[in-house]
Protein backbone atom coordinates (compact mmCIF):
# COMPACT_ATOMS: atom_id res chain seq x y z
CA UNK A 1 0.00 0.00 0.00
CA UNK A 2 1.33 3.41 -0.92
CA UNK A 3 -0.22 6.75 -0.15
CA UNK A 4 0.37 9.86 -2.20
CA UNK A 5 2.36 12.55 -0.39
CA UNK A 6 0.08 14.58 1.84
CA UNK A 7 0.73 18.30 1.91
CA UNK A 8 0.37 18.45 5.69
CA UNK A 9 3.09 19.15 8.26
CA UNK A 10 3.63 16.29 10.69
CA UNK A 11 6.01 16.69 13.62
CA UNK A 12 7.30 13.09 13.50
CA UNK A 13 8.29 12.93 9.84
CA UNK A 14 6.14 11.89 6.90
CA UNK A 15 2.46 11.52 7.69
CA UNK A 16 1.86 9.10 4.82
CA UNK A 17 4.56 6.75 6.19
CA UNK A 18 2.99 6.86 9.66
CA UNK A 19 -0.45 6.08 8.23
CA UNK A 20 0.97 3.21 6.17
CA UNK A 21 2.56 1.75 9.31
CA UNK A 22 -0.68 1.93 11.30
CA UNK A 23 -2.73 0.54 8.40
CA UNK A 24 -0.58 -2.59 7.94
CA UNK A 25 -3.02 -4.89 9.84
CA UNK A 26 -5.79 -3.83 7.47
CA UNK A 27 -3.90 -4.56 4.25
CA UNK A 28 -6.35 -5.41 1.48
CA UNK A 29 -9.33 -4.09 3.42
CA UNK A 30 -11.03 -0.73 3.62
CA UNK A 31 -10.52 1.61 6.53
CA UNK A 32 -11.17 5.20 7.51
CA UNK A 33 -8.37 7.68 8.19
CA UNK A 34 -9.29 10.58 10.45
CA UNK A 35 -6.85 13.50 10.38
CA UNK A 36 -7.18 16.53 12.63
CA UNK A 37 -5.12 19.53 11.61
CA UNK A 38 -5.06 23.26 12.34
CA UNK A 39 -5.34 26.21 9.98
CA UNK A 40 -1.58 26.11 9.23
CA UNK A 41 -1.85 22.49 8.01
CA UNK A 42 -0.07 21.17 11.10
CA UNK A 43 -1.32 17.69 11.92
CA UNK A 44 -2.58 17.54 15.49
CA UNK A 45 -3.64 13.89 15.46
CA UNK A 46 -4.75 11.07 13.22
CA UNK A 47 -6.47 7.76 13.69
CA UNK A 48 -7.21 4.70 11.58
CA UNK A 49 -10.47 2.84 11.99
CA UNK A 50 -11.50 -0.26 10.02
CA UNK A 51 -14.85 -0.30 8.25
CA UNK A 52 -17.64 -2.65 9.30
CA UNK A 53 -16.81 -5.23 6.63
CA UNK A 54 -13.13 -5.12 7.64
CA UNK A 55 -14.12 -5.99 11.21
CA UNK A 56 -16.45 -8.82 10.20
CA UNK A 57 -14.26 -10.40 7.52
CA UNK A 58 -11.20 -11.46 9.56
CA UNK A 59 -13.40 -14.10 11.19
CA UNK A 60 -14.45 -15.59 7.85
CA UNK A 61 -11.47 -14.91 5.56
CA UNK A 62 -9.93 -18.36 6.28
CA UNK A 63 -13.26 -19.90 5.30
CA UNK A 64 -13.48 -17.89 2.05
CA UNK A 65 -9.90 -18.84 1.14
CA UNK A 66 -10.64 -22.50 1.84
CA UNK A 67 -13.60 -22.34 -0.56
CA UNK A 68 -11.35 -20.91 -3.25
CA UNK A 69 -8.86 -23.74 -2.71
CA UNK A 70 -11.64 -26.32 -2.28
CA UNK A 71 -10.09 -27.37 1.02
CA UNK A 72 -12.35 -28.13 3.94
CA UNK A 73 -11.65 -25.96 6.98
CA UNK A 74 -13.18 -25.88 10.44
CA UNK A 75 -14.79 -22.47 9.89
CA UNK A 76 -18.23 -22.40 8.29
CA UNK A 77 -18.34 -18.75 7.12
CA UNK A 78 -20.45 -17.68 10.06
CA UNK A 79 -19.90 -15.09 12.77
CA UNK A 80 -21.71 -15.10 16.11
CA UNK A 81 -24.46 -12.55 16.67
CA UNK A 82 -22.46 -11.25 19.64
CA UNK A 83 -19.67 -10.24 17.24
CA UNK A 84 -22.18 -8.39 15.04
CA UNK A 85 -23.47 -6.47 18.09
CA UNK A 86 -19.88 -5.71 19.15
CA UNK A 87 -19.03 -4.30 15.71
CA UNK A 88 -22.25 -2.24 15.73
CA UNK A 89 -21.28 -0.76 19.11
CA UNK A 90 -17.77 0.08 17.91
CA UNK A 91 -18.97 1.62 14.64
CA UNK A 92 -22.09 3.28 16.03
CA UNK A 93 -20.82 6.81 15.39
CA UNK A 94 -20.37 6.07 11.67
CA UNK A 95 -23.55 4.05 11.11
CA UNK A 96 -26.87 5.62 10.22
CA UNK A 97 -29.12 4.36 12.95
CA UNK A 98 -30.72 5.86 16.02
CA UNK A 99 -30.73 2.80 18.24
CA UNK A 100 -28.21 0.03 18.64
CA UNK A 101 -30.76 -2.32 17.09
CA UNK A 102 -30.80 -0.15 13.93
CA UNK A 103 -26.99 -0.21 13.82
CA UNK A 104 -27.04 -4.00 14.20
CA UNK A 105 -29.41 -4.20 11.21
CA UNK A 106 -26.93 -2.14 9.18
CA UNK A 107 -24.08 -4.51 10.10
CA UNK A 108 -26.32 -7.46 9.23
CA UNK A 109 -26.80 -5.88 5.80
CA UNK A 110 -23.02 -5.77 5.41
CA UNK A 111 -22.85 -9.45 6.34
CA UNK A 112 -25.52 -10.23 3.77
CA UNK A 113 -23.62 -8.31 1.06
CA UNK A 114 -20.41 -10.20 1.89
CA UNK A 115 -22.07 -13.62 1.99
CA UNK A 116 -21.44 -14.07 5.71
CA UNK A 117 -23.88 -16.04 7.86
CA UNK A 118 -24.73 -14.98 11.39
CA UNK A 119 -24.83 -17.74 14.00
CA UNK A 120 -25.07 -20.22 11.09
CA UNK A 121 -28.26 -18.57 9.84
CA UNK A 122 -28.90 -16.46 6.77
CA UNK A 123 -28.79 -12.74 7.71
CA UNK A 124 -32.36 -12.26 6.42
CA UNK A 125 -33.64 -14.66 9.08
CA UNK A 126 -31.92 -12.62 11.82
CA UNK A 127 -33.38 -9.41 10.35
CA UNK A 128 -36.86 -10.94 10.41
CA UNK A 129 -36.42 -12.03 14.04
CA UNK A 130 -35.38 -8.50 15.05
CA UNK A 131 -38.25 -6.91 13.09
CA UNK A 132 -40.83 -9.26 14.60
CA UNK A 133 -39.57 -8.64 18.14
CA UNK A 134 -38.55 -12.28 18.61
CA UNK A 135 -34.96 -11.07 19.00
CA UNK A 136 -34.22 -7.81 20.80
CA UNK A 137 -30.95 -5.91 20.99
CA UNK A 138 -30.82 -3.68 24.07
CA UNK A 139 -28.84 -0.44 24.18
CA UNK A 140 -26.22 -2.01 26.49
CA UNK A 141 -25.52 -4.70 23.85
CA UNK A 142 -27.48 -7.45 25.58
CA UNK A 143 -29.33 -9.87 23.29
CA UNK A 144 -32.79 -11.05 24.35
CA UNK A 145 -34.46 -13.98 22.64
CA UNK A 146 -38.22 -13.95 23.14
CA UNK A 147 -39.91 -17.33 23.17
CA UNK A 148 -43.07 -17.57 21.13
CA UNK A 149 -45.93 -19.49 22.78
CA UNK A 150 -46.84 -22.80 21.16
Amino acid sequence: MTLAPLQLKYQHGHLSKAIEKLATPYFGQRFWVYIVFDSNKNVLSFNIEPTVSAQIQPDVVPYIHSLARRVRRAHDGSVPLEKVVQVAQQQRHTLSGGTLSDCVLTVIGTCKANGVKISRMHPTMIEEQISSGELQILENGEILRMRTPI
